[in-house]
């Protein structure tokens, strides 16, 4: 996660989906995903909503807090987190 979080080349952005808090940075074509759930229910996120391009995009769950990932989407747990690395 340090590369992402510290890199002065990385592009962060916010925002919130579904009651899910999402950060994302980005670095050349590989994207950090850091997300929380504040709902009390399981909640889901669909990968395509993001602001990335996420077609073709590899998911690679990096932390599980409470949450899992298949191709398409990310499963929250009530109030689960996770971490996660898109690449092309």
């Amino acid at each position: 996660m340090t590369p992402f979080i510290f890199s002065t080349n990385a592009t962060f952005s916010n925002l919130t989906s579904n009651h899910i808090d999402i950060g994302l940075w980005t670095v050349g074509s590989q994207t950090l995903l850091l997300a929380a759930n504040l709902n009390y229910d399981e909640a889901h996120l669909d990968l395509s909503s993001l602001p990335i391009g996420t077609k073709n995009t590899k998911v690679t769950q990096a932390f599980d807090g409470g949450a899992e990932v298949n191709s398409e989407s990310i499963t929250f747990r009530p109030t689960g987190t996770g971490a996660f690395l898109l690449s092309s």
